[in-house]
């Protein structure tokens, strides 16, 4: 059987050259996709970006600038503020990741963990705060 309209490995190879220039432009991106593709392609991709970085770090995602220039959403926040936001919760605002810490060094476990105010009475084992 013959198999017509497919490219072929060399054909798409040429197509997307491009990207291993070392003069590569956005115009290259540009001139490779159809408009709306592109942008929807580059919206998923921030978005996607945006909401693994909500659920592991509570902020948006960092160095999404060059995406976004090929979208409609507004411009991201500075990576400098977004990094603040993110200590300033892993820090301070981290409630449960707090509790880890101390529960990991054995800090305050009677109050943290009342089941185990007993057995810490026996054993020393633990830091002390």
């Amino acid at each position: 059987p013959t198999h017509t309209d497919v490219s072929t490995p060399v054909d798409l190879t040429a197509k997307w050259a491009f990207l291993k220039k070392h003069d590569f432009q956005q115009e290259h991106v540009r001139q490779a996709f159809e408009p709306r593709l592109l942008e929807w392609l580059a919206e998923a991709y921030v978005r996607n970006g945006d909401i693994f970085s909500q659920l592991y770090t509570c902020t948006p995602a960092l160095a999404t600038g060059a995406i976004r220039e090929y979208t409609s959403l507004p411009p991201a926040q500075s990576d400098a503020l977004i990094s603040t936001q993110r200590r300033y919760h892993n820090v301070l605002g981290d409630t449960d990741r707090q509790c880890q810490y101390l529960i990991f060094l054995g800090r305050y476990l009677p109050r943290l963990l009342p089941c185990q105010e007993a057995q810490e009475r026996k054993s020393s084992c633990y830091s002390s705060p």
